[in-house]
Protein backbone atom coordinates (compact mmCIF):
# COMPACT_ATOMS: atom_id res chain seq x y z
CA UNK A 1 0.00 0.00 0.00
CA UNK A 2 2.83 2.39 0.81
CA UNK A 3 4.38 1.75 -2.61
CA UNK A 4 1.05 2.36 -4.33
CA UNK A 5 0.48 5.63 -2.50
CA UNK A 6 3.98 6.86 -3.35
CA UNK A 7 3.60 5.88 -6.98
CA UNK A 8 0.21 7.55 -7.27
CA UNK A 9 1.63 10.75 -5.75
CA UNK A 10 4.53 10.76 -8.16
CA UNK A 11 2.19 9.99 -11.03
CA UNK A 12 0.08 13.01 -10.13
CA UNK A 13 3.14 15.25 -10.02
CA UNK A 14 4.30 13.87 -13.34
CA UNK A 15 0.97 14.44 -15.03
CA UNK A 16 0.77 17.94 -13.54
CA UNK A 17 4.09 18.81 -15.19
CA UNK A 18 3.13 17.57 -18.66
CA UNK A 19 2.05 21.03 -19.80
CA UNK A 20 4.96 22.86 -18.19
CA UNK A 21 6.20 25.67 -20.43
CA UNK A 22 9.71 26.38 -21.63
CA UNK A 23 11.92 28.87 -19.80
CA UNK A 24 13.58 31.71 -21.75
CA UNK A 25 16.58 33.74 -20.60
CA UNK A 26 18.67 36.37 -22.40
CA UNK A 27 22.47 36.09 -22.38
CA UNK A 28 24.16 39.34 -23.43
CA UNK A 29 27.64 37.85 -23.18
CA UNK A 30 27.71 34.42 -24.84
CA UNK A 31 31.09 32.66 -25.00
CA UNK A 32 32.85 33.73 -28.21
CA UNK A 33 35.17 31.82 -30.51
CA UNK A 34 36.79 33.84 -33.26
CA UNK A 35 34.35 36.70 -32.82
CA UNK A 36 31.17 34.60 -32.98
CA UNK A 37 29.35 32.51 -30.34
CA UNK A 38 31.10 29.27 -29.47
CA UNK A 39 29.40 26.55 -31.57
CA UNK A 40 30.56 23.58 -29.48
CA UNK A 41 27.82 21.24 -28.27
CA UNK A 42 25.22 22.64 -30.68
CA UNK A 43 23.66 21.46 -33.93
CA UNK A 44 22.37 24.27 -36.11
CA UNK A 45 19.30 24.57 -38.34
CA UNK A 46 19.83 23.08 -41.80
CA UNK A 47 16.51 23.94 -43.44
CA UNK A 48 14.08 26.84 -43.41
CA UNK A 49 10.46 26.51 -44.50
CA UNK A 50 6.99 27.94 -44.16
CA UNK A 51 8.23 31.45 -43.47
CA UNK A 52 6.71 34.85 -44.03
CA UNK A 53 8.66 37.11 -46.41
CA UNK A 54 11.66 38.67 -44.63
CA UNK A 55 11.77 42.45 -44.36
CA UNK A 56 15.52 42.31 -43.86
CA UNK A 57 18.01 39.70 -45.04
CA UNK A 58 17.41 36.39 -46.75
CA UNK A 59 15.58 33.42 -45.25
CA UNK A 60 18.76 31.32 -45.53
CA UNK A 61 20.59 33.73 -43.20
CA UNK A 62 19.05 31.82 -40.27
CA UNK A 63 20.81 28.60 -41.27
CA UNK A 64 24.13 27.25 -40.05
CA UNK A 65 26.56 28.73 -37.57
CA UNK A 66 26.08 32.21 -36.12
CA UNK A 67 28.09 34.66 -38.17
CA UNK A 68 26.98 38.13 -37.12
CA UNK A 69 30.11 40.16 -36.27
CA UNK A 70 28.08 42.83 -34.49
CA UNK A 71 25.42 45.39 -35.25
CA UNK A 72 21.91 44.77 -36.55
CA UNK A 73 22.48 44.82 -40.32
CA UNK A 74 24.88 41.95 -40.92
CA UNK A 75 23.84 38.36 -41.54
CA UNK A 76 20.53 38.58 -39.69
CA UNK A 77 16.96 38.17 -40.88
CA UNK A 78 13.61 39.57 -39.72
CA UNK A 79 10.70 37.38 -40.83
CA UNK A 80 7.94 39.83 -39.88
CA UNK A 81 5.67 37.00 -38.77
CA UNK A 82 6.82 33.39 -38.56
CA UNK A 83 9.42 30.84 -39.61
CA UNK A 84 10.04 27.10 -39.25
CA UNK A 85 13.56 25.67 -39.10
CA UNK A 86 14.58 22.02 -39.37
CA UNK A 87 17.51 20.10 -37.93
CA UNK A 88 19.48 16.98 -38.90
CA UNK A 89 19.35 15.70 -35.30
CA UNK A 90 16.50 14.97 -32.91
CA UNK A 91 15.64 17.83 -30.58
CA UNK A 92 15.97 16.66 -27.00
CA UNK A 93 14.89 17.81 -23.57
CA UNK A 94 17.98 17.73 -21.39
CA UNK A 95 19.14 19.26 -18.15
CA UNK A 96 19.35 23.02 -18.49
CA UNK A 97 19.44 24.90 -21.80
CA UNK A 98 18.15 22.85 -24.75
CA UNK A 99 18.22 25.37 -27.61
CA UNK A 100 19.70 28.78 -28.39
CA UNK A 101 18.55 31.60 -30.63
CA UNK A 102 21.44 33.82 -31.71
CA UNK A 103 20.27 37.36 -32.38
CA UNK A 104 21.34 41.00 -32.17
CA UNK A 105 19.00 43.79 -31.14
CA UNK A 106 15.99 42.84 -29.03
CA UNK A 107 12.86 44.92 -28.64
CA UNK A 108 9.85 44.50 -26.32
CA UNK A 109 7.67 43.94 -29.41
CA UNK A 110 9.86 41.08 -30.66
CA UNK A 111 8.54 38.19 -28.60
CA UNK A 112 7.46 34.87 -30.10
CA UNK A 113 5.52 31.68 -29.49
CA UNK A 114 7.69 28.58 -29.90
CA UNK A 115 6.26 25.39 -31.39
CA UNK A 116 7.84 21.97 -31.96
CA UNK A 117 7.13 19.17 -34.43
CA UNK A 118 8.42 15.80 -35.60
CA UNK A 119 7.11 16.10 -39.17
CA UNK A 120 7.10 19.82 -39.90
CA UNK A 121 3.30 19.84 -40.14
CA UNK A 122 1.80 19.03 -36.73
CA UNK A 123 3.10 21.47 -34.13
CA UNK A 124 2.59 21.80 -30.39
CA UNK A 125 3.29 24.90 -28.30
CA UNK A 126 6.19 24.60 -25.86
CA UNK A 127 6.41 28.17 -24.58
CA UNK A 128 6.27 31.91 -25.18
CA UNK A 129 9.16 34.36 -25.19
CA UNK A 130 7.54 37.68 -24.20
CA UNK A 131 10.35 39.83 -25.54
CA UNK A 132 12.80 41.91 -23.56
CA UNK A 133 11.55 44.33 -20.93
CA UNK A 134 13.31 47.17 -22.77
CA UNK A 135 15.19 47.58 -26.01
CA UNK A 136 18.58 45.88 -26.07
CA UNK A 137 21.16 47.26 -28.50
CA UNK A 138 24.45 45.40 -28.60
CA UNK A 139 27.60 45.43 -30.72
CA UNK A 140 28.23 41.73 -30.16
CA UNK A 141 25.88 38.75 -30.58
CA UNK A 142 23.45 37.79 -27.85
CA UNK A 143 21.56 34.58 -27.23
CA UNK A 144 18.06 33.67 -26.13
CA UNK A 145 18.53 30.52 -24.09
CA UNK A 146 15.64 28.07 -24.17
CA UNK A 147 15.13 25.41 -21.51
CA UNK A 148 12.27 23.13 -22.54
CA UNK A 149 11.75 22.53 -18.84
CA UNK A 150 9.18 19.73 -18.37
CA UNK A 151 7.40 20.34 -21.68
CA UNK A 152 6.63 17.13 -23.57
CA UNK A 153 8.42 16.86 -26.91
CA UNK A 154 7.19 14.57 -29.70
CA UNK A 155 9.40 11.59 -30.44
CA UNK A 156 11.85 12.39 -33.21
CA UNK A 157 11.19 16.14 -33.04
CA UNK A 158 13.26 17.97 -35.67
CA UNK A 159 11.41 21.22 -36.32
CA UNK A 160 11.02 24.46 -34.36
CA UNK A 161 8.53 27.14 -35.39
CA UNK A 162 8.72 30.76 -34.23
CA UNK A 163 5.58 32.89 -34.49
CA UNK A 164 5.55 36.56 -33.51
CA UNK A 165 3.67 36.80 -30.23
CA UNK A 166 3.41 40.58 -30.08
CA UNK A 167 2.08 42.97 -32.74
CA UNK A 168 4.52 44.08 -35.39
CA UNK A 169 5.23 47.82 -35.15
CA UNK A 170 6.36 50.21 -37.84
CA UNK A 171 9.85 50.17 -36.36
CA UNK A 172 10.37 46.51 -35.52
CA UNK A 173 9.65 43.41 -37.55
CA UNK A 174 10.26 40.47 -35.27
CA UNK A 175 13.27 38.71 -33.80
CA UNK A 176 16.60 39.49 -35.50
CA UNK A 177 17.64 35.90 -36.16
CA UNK A 178 21.26 35.08 -36.83
CA UNK A 179 21.15 31.34 -36.10
CA UNK A 180 19.24 28.68 -34.15
CA UNK A 181 21.01 25.75 -32.48
CA UNK A 182 19.92 22.80 -30.37
CA UNK A 183 22.04 21.22 -27.65
CA UNK A 184 23.35 17.76 -28.52
CA UNK A 185 25.67 16.96 -25.61
CA UNK A 186 23.31 16.96 -22.63
CA UNK A 187 21.78 13.85 -21.07
CA UNK A 188 18.09 13.70 -21.86
CA UNK A 189 15.39 13.92 -19.21
CA UNK A 190 13.03 10.90 -19.22
CA UNK A 191 9.82 11.71 -21.06
CA UNK A 192 6.73 12.03 -18.89
CA UNK A 193 5.05 9.23 -20.86
CA UNK A 194 7.83 6.86 -19.85
CA UNK A 195 7.61 7.98 -16.24
CA UNK A 196 3.86 7.44 -16.27
CA UNK A 197 4.35 3.87 -17.48
CA UNK A 198 6.92 3.21 -14.77
CA UNK A 199 4.75 4.65 -12.02
CA UNK A 200 1.70 2.68 -13.15
CA UNK A 201 3.81 -0.46 -12.95
CA UNK A 202 4.80 0.45 -9.40
CA UNK A 203 1.13 0.91 -8.53
CA UNK A 204 0.28 -2.55 -9.81
CA UNK A 205 3.30 -4.32 -8.34
CA UNK A 206 1.86 -4.96 -4.83
CA UNK A 207 -1.34 -6.40 -6.37
CA UNK A 208 0.60 -8.69 -8.70
CA UNK A 209 2.81 -9.84 -5.81
CA UNK A 210 -0.25 -10.77 -3.75
CA UNK A 211 -1.67 -12.78 -6.63
CA UNK A 212 1.58 -14.67 -7.06
CA UNK A 213 1.66 -15.42 -3.33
Amino acid sequence: MRYSFLAISLLFCCISGINAAAIFTIDLNPPLLGGVPDPQGLSYATSVLDNTPPVHGNASDILGLPDNPGGITNFIVDFNGSVTVGFDVDIRNGAGVDAKVFATQLDPTEGFDLFISANGTDFSLVGTFPGSTSQVNVSTPLTINIDFNDAILPNGARFLRFVNETPISSATFGTDFDAVGVVINEATVPEASSLVSLLLALCLFPTLRKRVS
